[in-house]
């Protein structure tokens, strides 16, 4: 596994740091900039290399229903069967809303089922995944051959209750087990991403994140 810090989204700025080819980058869209502009999306990740175009949630008006995350998983199929005949690979990216059950199952196990496996891949946000209450192991698994990229963030809660981003290995997830699982699946890229630093300098907080990692045994 190569563990890669690719970028972090400090108070809603994105701040993209290059550190490998540029054809393993990805490019998060929504859906309906998919749906209006796919063969311009598809003409820029040729030029640029780039082979991952992500979708970083679905619209806000599917998420509160099962019809809702139907209707998404077919559309997020055609797109994503339409990039592989482009020679590219589309994904998902999900956050703790897909964790809402639905007559007993999940939203995000209704995206595993419904989506076609061959059109769709996952980038599962493992501190998303723990603030929705599930096991962010047990979903590595589940998807396992579905997904070539994961996200790694830590989840502290402060001594006023209140729940924060953190480095990676400063917070209250289970990291060696995590990346166990990761390298056993055979992850190819796992960014760093912190959504709020509360005050500290980004890059202070991206080189802990970097460098508790090492200790803990991921490869750089």
């Amino acid at each position: 596994m190569i563990i890669l810090t690719l970028y972090m989204i400090i108070e809603n700025t994105v701040m993209m740091c290059q550190l490998g080819a540029v054809d393993d980058l990805c490019d998060p869209y929504s859906i309906r900039g998919l749906n209006w502009q796919l063969d311009a999306v598809i003409e820029k990740h040729k030029i640029w290399d780039c082979k991952y175009v992500g979708l970083g949630a679905m619209p806000l008006e599917y998420r509160n229903s099962k019809e809702g995350y139907l209707t998404f998983a077919k559309e997020a199929t055609e797109i994503g069967r339409k990039l592989n005949q482009a020679g590219l690979r589309f994904f998902y990216h999900n956050h703790e809303f897909e964790f809402a059950k639905f007559n007993g199952k999940t939203g995000m196990e209704i995206l595993m089922e419904e989506m076609d496996p061959d059109a769709v891949d996952f980038l599962i946000d493992l501190f998303w995944v723990q603030a929705g209450g599930a096991d962010p192991i047990e979903w590595l698994h589940k998807l396992k051959g579905r997904m070539t990229l994961v996200h790694l963030k830590d989840y502290a809660v402060t001594s006023d209750r209140e729940r924060r981003f953190a480095e990676v290995g400063v917070g209250n997830m289970n990291y060696p087990p995590i990346l166990e699982a990761c390298k056993s699946l055979g992850i190819e890229w796992a960014p760093v991403e912190q959504d709020n630093c509360y005050g500290r300098d980004p890059f202070e907080s991206l080189a802990k994140s970097f460098n508790n990692l090492i200790e803990l045994g991921a490869e750089a």
